[in-house]
């Protein structure tokens, strides 16, 4: 990894950008002065198949499991969900429908059908949703921004993500560095697996997200 790694400041104070090099990767929205709950949104550009996606979404399922006795917090962990969601458009609207076997298929890939424009991971410390986003009109070539306004969006539209992921977006209370990083290196295009590049881009989420606890997983 030759590029230099770094976090600058963006278009407002609530707006940060992960970067390599001069490219923006990773656009960091900190809300956790106007929401109920208070979080950080991470959004990304992503390449990636979906068989990828997916094997690397079941690792973070099986690891979403935490021990929060250590945490100080009294919930029971059978009690607290962890979903697979697929996304369809149905009335217009999209619209989550959880998938509580999805694993115990014998091929899980299978259950993603031709119409599911989204794919989701919702754990007890943070969702995440992969997206395949195109524009309306012909211009392929063009990179979509990684800050999306009112005006891109409404030449946006949301196609099958059995084609492909090329947006990810992470939504966390919780200081999940590592996770995070493992995410952005694998599906981001910007970078090429490794120790090192792992180990940049999980000490830049974890000062980005330093104000939360650690999740304490269960041995």
């Amino acid at each position: 990894m030759n590029m230099k790694i770094s976090i600058v400041d963006g278009e407002g104070p609530e707006i940060k950008y992960l970067t390599a090099g001069t490219e923006q990767v990773v656009i960091v929205r900190d809300n956790t002065g106007i929401q109920e709950i208070p979080h950080h949104h991470f959004e990304w550009r992503a390449e990636a198949n979906l068989e990828t996606v997916l094997g690397m979404v079941k690792r973070l399922y099986l690891g979403a499991r935490y021990d929060y006795e250590k945490q100080g917090k009294e919930i029971d962990e059978e009690s607290v969900s962890r979903k697979i969601v697929l996304g369809k458009i149905r009335g217009g609207r999209l619209g989550l429908h959880p998938k509580d076997d999805f694993w115990r298929h014998e091929n899980p890939i299978t259950q993603v059908q031709d119409n599911d424009i989204s794919l989701g991971l919702i754990t007890p410390h943070y969702q995440l949703y992969c997206h395949n986003l195109s524009y309306k009109t012909e211009r392929t070539a063009k990179k979509m921004p990684l800050l999306l306004n009112e005006n891109t969006l409404k030449n946006t539209y949301r196609k099958p993500i059995i084609g492909g992921i090329n947006r990810i977006e992470l939504f966390t209370s919780a200081n999940i560095g590592d996770n995070l990083a493992e995410l952005v290196m694998t599906t981001s295009p910007v970078f090429t697996p490794d120790k090192t590049t792992k180990a940049i881009l999980t000490q830049k989420f974890d000062q980005i997200l330093s104000q939360y606890q650690k999740p304490v997983k269960l041995n």
